[in-house]
């Protein structure tokens, strides 16, 4: 320390010798030796004031450097620097006070270095903490003693360092190189505040008060628009269009050192980049703002402007809510930047960005919007305060109450506590817990002791008094819920205690119990979902996490349940995963086994009344179980199932008749299976749609199932005054169950349409009888009779055509037949087929009628004049074969007329069932004498089919189609004649019913007289002639010609010498070019 210490000779030496020149408004001094006629000296020029006239004020209760120059002198000038003389500005006398001088320069210094270490726990989540790495060297500008009265040659700044009372209000004179500079500078005692602004204007104008200075400001309204109850006494209440500003230039004031920004805000609604502060000059940017973060409107975000480049600052957890009172305080501390509200630090890290003073543009000082009147603020502002140093944040909040201007109580202590770790709410699986907390002194000589405080209780002082470091102190707690703090004690017995934070010790494990599944499952279904059930228990639970098939799932550990989804009966283990919020975890693993797992159930969802359906169950038993029985319950009837092995699967099936219902039903059904074990285990109720079937006249329903057409038997003309009188029945395939009796009568309806109130499903058959009785105008009733017809989606519609005769043309003839033991046959069908010679000798059904009880029934026939076949079948076999017949009437005068028919009678013909296709045939055959190809078929239950014959020739001598003939009918004969040059060949007859391959067939052709015997006397004239003509080639081939026209002239072999299509045009052909061949060389 100087007290008045000076060169008093020097001092008056130079006061006669050199002259002083001030310039730059009186803040630069020139030295010029010899009263200017010699060399300049030296420079002085203060820089800590904007001019003489300033008034700098600082913090009282520390030092401060509260003047400085910058000095250029040519030679080191000894004991340069002399006695500063300071002036009480109140009473205008001099005073004593110790002062020293420092020096800026740079200072290299070990920095603490930080980082986030994170580390994984079972479930995933990430546990961090903030850990203290080390130190490293870092450089930065600071003042120092300057233990030298002499003035250095070059450049340096020296400032004047001295202790701030309360009230100090003090003039500073320096001595430099024995002259007093008469511009001097001034001081004054502060709490370092610049501008405080209560926001309690409430009047007819835009004016608002700076309570401490005069940096007033101007509202964008008057204020009484504006005021409203606030923290303290009033406040304005921003609408997100108004806003306040100031021409002030606080950033210039804040420069590159300390500074802390406070003001309470209470948000209408959270709203992102909502301007809070904001104060950025341009070309370049110089300054800061806060503001609402730009992507969480929750948080905070600063952003810095320095002479040395910009930063971005943001919270991180604050998660602020609408319609609460936050006390935001941001503050630069010895080149920390550090955000705290509601007096917790949530925000602290270096900066580096430099000065804010303005080089550029001037820009006001906004409160609620940007320099670009954008972003604007939305809800209350209260008790904004600016000081040109760090503030403590506490003394700020004030245990929420805040701190208003004026209050001593809210006067900050010179001290600066820092809790860097544990950060607050901390938990931790370790009860060995490290604090650290870093101590920033004004006064570094005040600091006497730190204590960590744990709930109350002091634990451990340090009494080293090291200023600006981190004090780390090392304790044991017990498990359970904790709070910690700092307290720092400086020479006057005054302390300070830091922020309390919260901590967590949890040592124990949390406990888990998988309550479900339990080890053996009776029954389970693919794709569907399993009960996971569960306990947890622990005082700090964090997070739980179940693993099914390699894929983790996060649970709510107390809901204790949830459900997974179970695709096969293989992976069947789960681990469960629990962890608490310090990170202590825990796992338990379930395995488990089913006794019967679904693997699939087929079956139709929907089906119809009488309708076949099978139940497929496809399951996979438990190792050691085995089936006894498996039924299907079917709407509450039992249905034993068969069951067989697949592989490591049990397939059981059961097939029933869908039951009749009344109108479209649900019914349930399920399978239960009986183990050895004599467990009894039920599968999962499905339901099956069953469809009520139902027929009309096609009034309602459309699926038309047949089209009957009423024609005249004659001309084949459709007739008109019909009456048809319809009745079917219906059953299941099986014909166990009659599923309908349907009847109507069409009046004068040609044709009549039965119609199904449904499509029939691809997978459903019924068998279907009906009589069809049918008239008209002037003409009999006939009967067509429809048995055991196989109904189903791809046997629909069906055409048919009903012949009735006219009651002019018709007789009436008892047709009777019996058996082989001549017994009257019951329930035959009578298929009565017509010749109709102009289609080429056809025979269609005309007429079906079905014999009674005795063998009889009544047929209508024209009588001696049209040819007509008859047979008889019942139950798919063909009983008698009748051909050729005219109907004669032994007696017409007393109309008693009979057809009696018996099988010993019937021609013997051998009849064979094409089941596929449903047609009862009997084998093509050729007459010789007729050259005519017949095919003879009926359909055994009365439905016709279109039936197509085609006849081709296919041998060496080419491929020929001969006819192609078409019938539709139920019952009937295809003919067709083959040319008379066709000879000696085989014929292929192929028979197609509605276009499907049924019956391929051939004839052989011949018209040889002799037969066999023929053919054994034309080899032997073959023989002899040519063991007469072998000599010669040419002969040899002349009786071959001679042999052929022999046998053919005889009759010994079938054939034609002449004709397109005669086997002796050929034979001469071929021996003529043979003859040619073996001549060709031979000279003439």
């Amino acid at each position: 320390m100087v007290l008045l210490v000076g060169n008093v000779s020097a001092f008056e030496w130079n006061e006669l010798n050199d002259k002083l020149t001030y310039s730059n408004d009186d803040l630069k001094v020139s030295w010029e030796n010899w009263w200017g006629l010699g060399e300049t000296i030296g420079t002085v020029e203060l820089k800590s004031h904007k001019s003489v006239e300033e008034v700098l004020k600082f913090g009282f209760g520390k030092e401060e450097v509260v003047m400085y120059y910058d000095l250029d002198f040519l030679e080191l000038y000894e004991n340069g620097l002399g006695k500063v003389y300071l002036t009480d500005k109140r009473t205008n006398k001099e005073i004593q006070k110790e002062y020293s001088f420092v020096y800026w320069t740079n200072e290299t210094y070990e920095k603490n270095i930080y980082e986030i270490q994170c580390s994984k726990a079972v479930n995933g989540t990430d546990v961090c903490e903030n850990v203290f790495l080390g130190k490293e060297n870092s450089t930065r500008e600071v003042w120092k003693p300057y233990n030298s009265r002499d003035i250095q040659k070059g450049k340096i700044r020296i400032g004047l360092k001295t202790y701030i009372n309360k009230d100090d209000f003090i003039d500073g004179v320096w001595t430099i190189a024995g002259r007093k500079i008469s511009k001097h500078a001034l001081w004054s005692a502060s709490d370092g505040m610049l501008s405080y602004y209560k926001f309690d204007d409430n009047t007819t104008n835009t004016f608002v008060l700076d309570s401490a200075d005069s940096n007033d400001g101007t509202a964008t309204t008057n204020t009484d628009n504006l005021a409203v109850t606030g923290k303290i006494n009033s406040a304005f209440d921003f609408n997100g269009s108004t806003y306040v500003s100031s021409t002030h230039d606080f950033t210039s004031d804040i420069k590159g050192g300390d500074f802390t920004m406070s003001l309470w805000i209470n948000q209408s609604s959270l709203g992102l980049d909502q301007r809070l502060f904001y104060q950025v000059h341009d070309t370049p940017n110089r300054g800061l703002y806060v503001t609402t973060d730009t992507v969480n409107s929750d948080e905070i975000q600063v952003a810095l402007f320095g002479s040395s480049g910009s930063e971005t600052h943001v919270t991180t957890s604050l998660n602020m809510v609408a319609k609460n009172w936050y006390n935001i305080v941001v503050k630069r501390t010895d080149g920390f930047l550090s955000i705290h509200v509601n007096d917790n630090l949530e925000y602290n890290a270096s900066t580096t960005v430099g000065s804010f003073l303005n080089i550029g543009n001037a820009r006001n000082w906004f409160f609620a919007t940007s320099r670009d009147i954008g972003g604007f603020f939305d809800g209350i502002m209260d008790e904004v305060g600016i000081w040109n140093e760090s503030k403590n944040a506490s003394k700020l909040y004030n245990n929420g109450d805040g701190c208003f201007f004026g209050f001593e109580s809210c006067i900050e202590s010179s001290i600066s506590i820092i809790l860097n770790s544990p950060i607050n709410n901390f938990n931790s699986s370790n009860a060995t817990i490290n604090t650290n907390g870093t101590i920033i002194s004004l006064s570094p000589e005040n600091i006497t002791n730190v204590s960590l405080i744990v709930d109350s209780i002091y634990i451990e002082t340090n009494s080293s008094g090291i200023n600006n470091t981190d004090y780390l102190f090392t304790t044991i707690l017990s498990e359970g819920d904790h709070n910690w703090t700092y307290e720092v004690c400086d020479n006057s017995s005054s302390c300070l205690n830091a922020t309390t934070r919260n901590i967590t010790i949890d040592t124990i494990f949390p406990q888990i119990n998988i309550t479900f599944p339990t080890e053996i499952i009776d029954f389970h279904e693919i794709n569907t979902n399993l009960s996971v059930n569960w306990t947890v228990e622990d005082l700090n639970l964090d997070t739980c996490i179940l693993e099914y098939e390699g894929v983790n799932r996060t649970v709510i550990c107390l809901d204790n349940q949830t459900q997974i989804n179970i695709t096969n009966s293989i992976n069947r283990t789960i681990i469960f995963y629990v962890n608490d919020t310090v990170g202590n975890s825990n796992s338990s693993t379930r395995t488990w086994d089913y006794k019967i797992f679904q693997n699939s159930l087929t079956y139709s969802t929907q089906t119809i009344e009488g309708s076949t359906e099978e139940f497929i169950l496809n399951i996979t038993l438990g190792s050691g179980f085995g089936i006894s029985t498996a039924t299907l319950i079917y709407n509450g009837t039992n249905n034993i199932g068969s069951f067989s092995t697949s592989g490591a699967n049990e397939i059981i099936t059961e097939t029933i008749i869908a039951p009749s219902v009344t109108v479209d039903t649900n019914l349930s059904f399920f399978w239960s299976i009986l183990l050895g074990d004599s467990s009894l285990i039920n599968t999962t109720t499905n339901n099956q749609t069953v469809s009520f079937i139902g027929l009309d006249n096609c009034s309602v329903n459309s699926n038309l199932i047949f089209n009957y057409t009423i024609k005249d038997e004659g001309n084949q003309t459709n007739l008109i005054n019909t009456t048809v009188d319809l009745n079917i029945d219906l059953f299941d395939s099986s014909r166990t169950n009659e599923i309908l009796d349907f009847s109507y009568q069409y009046l004068e309806t040609n044709p009549v349409q039965v119609c199904l109130n449904i499509p029939l499903l691809s997978s459903t058959n019924y068998s279907l009888g009906s009589v069809v009785k049918y008239t008209s105008l002037g003409y009999v009733v006939e009967y067509y009779n429809i048995v055991q017809f196989v109904l189903a989606n791809s046997t629909v519609p069906q055409n048919i055509n009903l012949y009735d005769l006219s009651s002019a043309d018709s007789t009436d003839f008892k047709i009777i037949f019996r058996d082989d033991n001549f017994i009257p046959v019951e329930n035959a069908l009578i298929y009565i087929d017509r010749q109709y010679i102009p289609e080429n000798n056809i025979f269609k059904t005309v007429e079906l009628p079905k014999t009674d009880s005795n063998g009889e029934t009544v047929g209508h026939f024209v009588r001696n004049d049209i040819v007509y076949n008859m047979r008889v079948v019942k139950d798919l076999e063909v009983l008698g074969n009748f051909e050729n017949i005219i109907a004669f009437c032994q007696d017409i005068t007393i109309e008693n007329c009979q057809i009696i028919l018996d099988a010993v009678s019937s021609i013997e013909n051998t009849f064979d069932y094409n089941d596929q296709v449903g047609l009862i045939f009997e084998d093509p055959t050729f007459d010789n004498n007729t050259n005519i190809v017949s095919f003879s078929f009926l359909t055994p239950d009365g439905i016709p089919k279109e039936i197509r014959m085609e006849v081709t020739r296919n041998d060496i001598f080419g491929n020929l189609s001969l006819c192609n003939q078409t019938l539709t009918s139920s019952s009937g004969t295809l003919s067709c004649t083959v040319p008379g040059a066709i000879d000696e060949t085989i014929l292929n007859v192929d028979v197609f019913v509605n276009n499907v391959t049924a019956v391929k067939g051939y004839v052989s052709i011949s018209s040889s007289t002799f037969g066999n015997l023929g053919y054994i006397v034309w080899f032997i004239f073959s023989l002899a002639l040519m063991l007469m003509l072998g000599d010669d080639k040419t002969r040899l081939l002349i009786s071959l010609i001679i042999s052929y026209v022999g046998a053919v002239a005889l009759s010994l072999s079938d054939g034609t010498i002449i004709g397109h299509a005669s086997t002796g045009v050929w034979i001469i052909i071929v021996t003529m070019v043979g003859i040619w061949k073996l001549n060709k060389d031979n000279p003439q």
